[in-house]
């Protein structure tokens, strides 16, 4: 009886384990860690296209993210939890940006990223909103 009784316990610690591993993998497949590329911007298409200098976006360790806005740096902490998203106070560099459309993307890529509330995914792009306006989009 006493095998029964730790066969039937194994039996159910086995199962809690395999029950718990695709909720993690889940968990884990949701969040948005990487590097991103900045497609829009407030639904204006980024510039410059090519991903060497296009605003960008990258899920660190530690709750940090670091980027590009196109022509400065910036670096700052993030808290996440489930689909909901806030950024900290984000340090970025103050380098001349010579070109006024880039310029003026800067200003809203970053007022972007300080009104964010949630992101979504959905294959390999991902958005950032305020509330339930789409401000960033992202894709790999």
């Amino acid at each position: 009886m006493a095998t029964g009784l730790m066969a039937t316990g194994l039996m159910a610690i086995g199962l809690m384990a395999t029950g718990c591993t695709p909720r993690q993998k889940a968990d884990a497949a949701a969040s948005p860690t990487g590097q991103w590329y900045a497609l829009t911007i407030d639904g204006r298409p980024a510039t410059p296209a090519d991903t060497a200098r296009r605003p960008s976006i990258q899920f660190l360790d530690s709750n940090r993210v670091a980027g590009s806005t196109g022509c400065n740096r910036f670096a700052g902490p993030y808290t996440m939890s489930g689909s909901s998203l806030t950024f900290g106070a984000l340090a970025v560099t103050r380098m001349a940006c010579m070109d006024t459309a880039i310029s003026n993307q800067e200003a809203a890529f970053t007022a972007a990223l300080n009104a964010t509330t949630n992101f979504s995914m959905s294959a390999d792009t991902l958005t950032l909103l305020a509330a339930s306006t789409a401000r960033l989009r992202f894709v790999r």
